[in-house]
């Protein structure tokens, strides 16, 4: 039997991961990778709070002349719903705020959103894809038995996100995440959302679903063939 081998910094192992693999100390790739990654992206500290101060002047001067200083999908989870009370109650930026509600929303995770929108003064703006084509995505998916089941709303989402800030000429999005817990992510748990190659497979073996046009957008192919007109609550 083979032995297994765990990580010195860490509980990973290579009996449940064959992606991993370890350096000379013992240390696997995930914790030298976000070790590494997070000098340019962790700052829980003073210098964090003037990159903080930085960013929130460069939005509100962007923002001069426009209705909105910058753009982000809300969730209604715990990071998003955190940025957006951040951004306009504590930092006051004039934020757009995007849902996609896929049908599969509780009444009480709306009441939250709306809630929090209305405290805040956010405007929400919510994104209702067509629900047939929808779930047949969503099944195709399942059937395919890949990693990633967020890649249809992920596309909606974003399908959005574009239009609307080449609309409103908007240049910045904020995206909030928590760096300290989420750093790292099994290579073989997920899939980058807009590899055309996988979705285009997907469709192929699936040739019922409406989902016919693909619009690039900066390093991103975002589908847009399926949204419906978008509604502000």
């Amino acid at each position: 039997m083979t032995e297994v081998k765990r990580c010195a910094r860490c509980v990973m192992d290579d009996r449940s991961d064959s992606f991993i693999r370890f350096d000379e100390n013992g240390v696997c790739n995930y914790c030298t990778d976000a070790l590494r990654q997070r000098e340019g992206w962790y700052f829980p500290n003073e210098e964090g709070a003037r990159k903080i101060e930085q960013m929130i002047q460069m939005l509100k001067k962007e923002g001069q002349g426009k209705k909105y200083d910058c753009l982000m999908g809300l969730s209604g989870g715990l990071d998003s719903s955190y940025l957006a009370y951040l951004g306009a109650a504590k930092w006051g930026l004039r934020i757009a705020a995007v849902h996609i509600d896929d049908g599969f929303d509780t009444e009480i995770s709306k009441s939250n959103i709306r809630r929090l929108c209305e405290k805040a003064n956010i405007e929400l703006i919510t994104i209702t894809p067509d629900a047939k084509q929808f779930n047949a995505l969503t099944k195709a998916y399942m059937k395919a038995g890949v990693p990633n089941l967020a890649v249809p709303q992920d596309n909606v989402l974003f399908a959005f996100l574009y239009k609307f800030a080449r609309e409103n000429k908007i240049k910045y999005f904020l995206s909030g995440s928590n760096y300290a817990l989420e750093c790292i992510l099994q290579k073989g748990n997920t899939w980058w959302a807009y590899d055309l190659t996988n979705i285009r497979d997907i469709h192929k073996k699936n040739p019922s679903i409406n989902w016919n046009s693909f619009h690039p957008s900066g390093m991103r192919w975002i589908s847009v063939s399926w949204v419906r007109s978008p509604c502000a609550l």
